[in-house]
């Protein structure tokens, strides 16, 4: 049954959207309009400015300005609209300077808040760990193969995911006959714990598309809950995030080996205590204060 066959003859006061993908919303937009109802959309992503500075598909560009007037239909049929990265602000701003914004961001899970991450075995080579898509919006290819080259006698590489740019990475390594990048199949989130509590530093790098400098990664907050020293190639809201809020994390240009290489050896393996970060972050704390934004929505019909 599609969602508009549901709706048909029924009122709704409220209704909620994410829009990890940008049609997700476009529906939600959709279904308010019919209903009646008031949209509270939550934002993960700018789609379009995604792929103006990603796709590399003709046809995707072909439709990019159509895209955009979805996307602005969207967000000017909202009541409501949090943003998960205050580095979306002035894209949206822009769209409607009258519109409502909030700023929940992504959140720690609970599973990482009692967990012992300190590394009990140790090693003879310093672990430095990335967990996620190996994707475009990644660039490991970019990064990690000549960073192992530089560093084999001292560091060890896990690599933990898949992605539409594994093969493109598995190329580099073998060109370069690398021995210190290991790659592992995505694992399950238990399992993904336990690789963190075995590394010496946890590893997040994003591309270095303009597009990129207003996310927000949310495998951040995971990774400062373990309290491990973090290596962070990220530029725009991302490095200002960290730099402000996440203690013992060095920040890196994206895709720019000598400053990683020279931010690794200022660096030290050291777990530290984020209290704070965590008590703010908690994903539960953040989930409530999203559900009373969205519930003092209808407050105000």
């Amino acid at each position: 049954m599609s969602a508009f066959q549901y709706t048909r003859g029924k009122k709704y006061d409220l209704l909620f959207a994410t829009t990890s993908r940008l049609f997700t919303g476009f529906l939600g937009a959709l279904l308010a309009k019919k209903t009646g109802a008031r949209l509270y959309l939550d934002i993960r992503d700018i789609f379009s400015d995604t792929l103006k500075n990603v796709s590399k598909n003709p046809a995707i560009r072909f439709l990019l300005p159509l895209i955009v007037q979805i996307e602005k239909f969207t967000v000017n049929s909202a009541f409501s609209i949090n943003l998960v990265s205050r580095g979306f602000h002035n894209y949206f701003k822009k769209i409607n300077p009258d519109q409502n914004f909030s700023f929940y961001s992504n959140g720690i899970d609970d599973e990482f808040l009692d967990f012992d991450f300190q590394k009990k075995v140790k090693t003879d080579k310093k672990i430095i760990l990335y967990a996620g898509n190996i994707g475009e919006g990644q660039g490991l290819e970019k990064i990690l193969p000549i960073s192992a080259k530089l560093l084999e006698d001292t560091c060890e590489f896990w690599v933990i995911g898949d992605g539409g740019r594994k093969n493109k990475l598995v190329e580099a390594i073998q060109k370069e006959k690398l021995q210190n990048i290991k790659l592992i199949e995505p694992v399950s989130r238990k399992e993904l714990i336990a690789f963190y509590a075995k590394s010496d530093y946890l590893f997040l790098h994003l591309n270095n598309y303009k597009a990129f400098e207003k996310v927000l990664p949310s495998k951040l907050f995971e990774f400062a809950a373990t309290g491990k020293t973090i290596l962070a190639g990220v530029n725009g809201f991302a490095k200002e995030f960290i730099e402000q809020n996440v203690d013992n994390a060095w920040v890196f240009e994206p895709c720019n080996v000598q400053d990683f290489i020279e931010k690794y050896a200022q660096s030290t393996s050291k777990d530290v205590r984020r209290k704070d970060f965590i008590q703010k972050y908690r994903r539960t704390k953040i989930t409530a204060e999203m559900v009373k934004s969205f519930l003092n929505c209808s407050h105000q019909l």
